[in-house]
Formats: structure tokens, sequence, C-alpha cells
């Protein structure tokens, strides 16, 4: 089924007969341009979700302003020039119409000082347009390289390009890094989109051993963790909130498709009785409980729940 996306926003709008795509060109929240894609495929699998590297309008006027100053330099550059030339063949065509001019010393320093008006004014000319041209120029590629950016960070759909803990994902997988909801509030490293469901994934880097008994951490020395950078109850916190945000999208998520799975990069941690509601793990071994889920979801909620959830991500890696 087609589709025209916006690319600023969550907003889709599915294309069916008799529905004219011409009739709606732009998004009716942002008021941006729409896309049309064939299908959500065909969305994904582009390396840059944008079509044009410059889709915000603004964007692209700053940038074609800065493309005809350089193009003003260029010609700038180009009439000093000719009038350097003139400047020096210009005597030589005097002399060759007529000798008489220069008996007389009034003309021949009236000539002589017009000459070095002609030199001053092509030096002028040639250096105003050689410096408008070098600024339009470089402020051109800083806006360039501004826009790819922002696009970059919009999404970027690279294969295997995310963390080694995702590598053997099979394909259909979704993965967004960095993603922060509720202005920026509650803030997950990363989200893993698929066929068997949600999967926030917190990835812990504290130092230490840690000796784990539901919801209870205890360090090495027997204090039981409650204020750290990854306080355990966020967990659950946070796939509360992430419920709450798809649902206030229209996009009813069952919570048995949201898990939340707290990871550790070294066996720094002996598990006594496990959470209810996070799983923990060694980072190894993401991805075989990911893929070995029992859950199902279906593509239309892939999918949409990737639109939703993309403009609030640093970056989107397809597996």
């Amino acid at each position: 089924m087609p589709y025209l996306i916006c690319n600023e926003c969550e907003i889709y709008y599915e294309i069916e007969p008799p529905f004219d795509p011409e009739a709606l060109k732009t998004c009716e929240k942002c008021g941006l341009q729409l896309k049309y894609y064939e299908n959500f495929d065909d969305y994904y699998n582009n390396e840059n979700i944008n079509l044009n590297d410059y889709e915000d309008e603004e964007n692209f006027n700053i940038h074609s302003k800065y493309a005809k100053i350089t193009t003003a330099g260029f010609i700038l550059a180009i009439i000093g020039l000719f009038v350097f030339i003139l400047a020096y063949v210009s005597p030589i065509f005097l002399i060759s119409q007529s000798t008489n001019n220069f008996k007389n010393p009034d003309n021949l320093l009236n000539l002589s000082l017009q000459i070095i008006f002609l030199y001053i004014t092509a030096v002028f000319i040639m250096a105003t347009g050689v410096l408008t041209y070098l600024y339009g120029k470089r402020n051109g590629k800083i806006m360039k390289a501004r826009v790819n950016n922002v696009n970059q960070r919009r999404i970027t759909v690279k294969k295997n390009s995310t963390a080694n803990y995702f590598k053997n994902l099979p394909e259909g997988y979704f993965i967004l890094n960095k993603l922060k909801i509720r202005d920026k509030r509650i803030k997950i490293n990363h989200v893993v989109i698929g066929p068997t469901g949600i999967f926030l994934i917190h990835i812990n880097n504290l130092r230490g051993h840690y000796i784990i008994n539901e919801n209870k951490w205890i360090d090495n020395i027997g204090k039981i963790v409650s204020k750290t950078i990854l306080n355990p109850q966020q967990v659950k916190l946070n796939a509360i909130e992430l419920k709450r945000f798809l649902d206030s999208k229209n996009l009813n998520i069952d919570y048995m498709l949201l898990n939340s799975i707290v990871a550790f990069p070294n066996n720094n941690f002996t598990v006594r009785k496990m959470p209810r509601t996070y799983t923990v793990m060694n980072t190894r071994e993401i991805s075989n409980f990911i893929a070995n889920s029992k859950v199902k979801m279906d593509l239309s909620t892939i999918t949409e729940a990737v639109v939703l959830l993309e403009r609030y991500c640093s970056k989107i890696v397809r597996s």
C-alpha cells in the first residue's frame, strides 16, 4: 500500500483509491511537504529517509542564497579579469591608432592615469569577486554539512553499524539508539522493535559486583542500590512511560509486547531471583533473547511504532 509520510512528524497517510496524492501535499501538523513511498520497506531501505538533501524549505533557501552569492562572486572575478586585460591591451591599441596624441605630455599623462585607474578598478573587482566567491562557497559547504548532520540525526538506516550485541539479530528488526521522550525526561539506551515485540534495553556500566534479588540490587559491600545512574525502579517506569506515550499517539501496545532488559557488558552480577518487570542478562545474550521471544507483533504495528519513535532517537539501524 502506498503512503504519504511526513519525515518531520510521526504522521503518515494511507493512499487508497480513490485517494488523490495531489490533494494532500503537505503535513497537516507541521506544514512540510509529504514524501511518497510505495510501502514502508521503501521508506526504511533509504540510507537516509529524506529523498531530498534539503527537505526543510528554510535550509534549502539558505543554501540557495549562498549558491547565488558564489555565482555572483565568480562573475565579478571574470569581469575584473576582463577589465585587467583591457587595461593591459589599451595602450597598445591606442599607440597603433595614432602616435600624435603621445607627443603632447598632457595627453600622455591623462592616458597613464586612465590606465592606472583601469588597473586599480580591475584589481578591486577581481578581489571583491574572489572574496565573494570564497564567502559563498565556504558558507554553502557549512550549510550543506549542517543539513546533512540534521538528516543523519533524524534517521540513518545502515546495516550492521550498531553495537556488537545486536549483530546476531535476524532481519526485520529496528534498533533505535538513545531514545528520549517526555521532554527528554525518559532516556533509554536502545529500543529494539521487531516481529517479537518491543524491547527497552538499558546498558549497565556500574563498577563492582551486584547481587540481584528481584528489584533489590545489593553491591559487594552489602549496600542496597537505590540512587545510581541506572535505578532499577526506573526500568519499570520507562516501560510504563513508553506505553503511555504510544497510547497518546493512538498506538495501543499490549504490555505483553513490551520487554525491559538490563544488560551488563561484564559478568559482574549474580541473579538470585529475576525481577518480575525486567530481565537481567549479559549483553552477549540480548540477540538470542529477542529472537527467541514467543510474543509476536504484526508488521503494521512494527512500522507504525518505528514511524512514531524515529524522531525521538539519535539513529535507527536495521538488522
